[in-house]
């Protein structure tokens, strides 16, 4: 896959994951994103756009499961 395409794809993933920077990842020819709305630290590689999405979207729903309940 073009480096032009891969940066193409990453930016429509993007818009799709608030709370994710999504940046094309030549040097495996993937998609890597990071997440700014999780408690802990989380990056994630993908090979598709598809396996990105889920993957960060299980990534959210993890953090957001395990989260301290309020009063």
């Amino acid at each position: 896959m073009r480096d032009e395409r891969l940066a193409a794809i990453a930016a429509e993933v993007e818009r799709h994951l608030p709370g994710w920077v999504v940046v094309s990842a030549p040097w495996h020819r993937g998609l890597t994103a990071f997440a700014a709305c999780t408690r802990e630290k989380t990056v994630i590689d993908a090979g598709d756009a598809d396996t990105l999405i889920a993957l960060c979207r299980a990534a959210q729903l993890a953090d957001v499961s395990s989260a301290p309940l309020t009063p």
